[in-house]
């Protein structure tokens, strides 16, 4: 299957949960223990990981990945996993991977307490401080944030990227000489 089929199963598999959801009186997006759940629009994250030729890398890890959408995604152009808190959404992004037959890792646990080196392109819904990752800082190599709420003020902002109305801020490490 090329990417672009597969990237149409993706979006048909959550539009159909997002439909479920609806008919329950529920919308995809609710607070968490460690946080707020919201999700990523698709067409837009796929569009964002065109751009960004997201193939070019070798690891992607979404910080805090709800139900694994963004994550299959990613998959489709690089390794990608996903790190959730919240056990409901990490057994149905789980769920997803299996049903739609997607390689991609997701983990359990809080990221802010993950060794995340392997990584090279962090991706994070920005619904809380950065204070966590001033201490792995020399860890990172690219940082993008969806949405314009949070920004890790120790870190060197490369630039933004707009996904439909949606900006993605692009963070690196400062320079020495910054």
């Amino acid at each position: 299957m090329s990417r672009d089929s597969d990237f149409q199963r993706i979006k048909q598999y959550f539009d159909r949960k997002d439909r479920e959801l609806n008919m329950k009186g529920k919308l995809p997006l609710g607070s968490t223990e460690k946080g707020f759940w919201g999700v990523t629009h698709l067409d837009d994250f796929y569009a964002w990981c065109t751009l960004v030729e997201l193939e070019k890398f070798s690891k992607f890890i979404d910080l805090g990945s709800g139900d694994g959408r963004a994550v299959l995604v990613a998959a489709l152009f690089t390794a990608a996993a996903g790190v959730e808190f919240d056990e409901r959404l990490h057994e149905q992004a789980l769920q997803a991977a299996k049903e739609l037959v997607l390689a991609a890792s997701f983990i359990k646990g809080d990221y802010t307490q993950l060794d995340l080196s392997e990584y090279d392109v962090w991706f994070c819904y920005a619904d809380h401080n950065f204070n966590w990752l001033e201490p792995k800082q020399l860890e990172l190599q690219h940082l993008y944030l969806y949405h314009d709420t949070f920004h890790p003020h120790f870190l060197h902002k490369e630039k933004i990227i707009w996904i439909g109305q949606i900006p993605v801020f692009h963070y690196t490490q400062k320079s020495t000489s910054e």
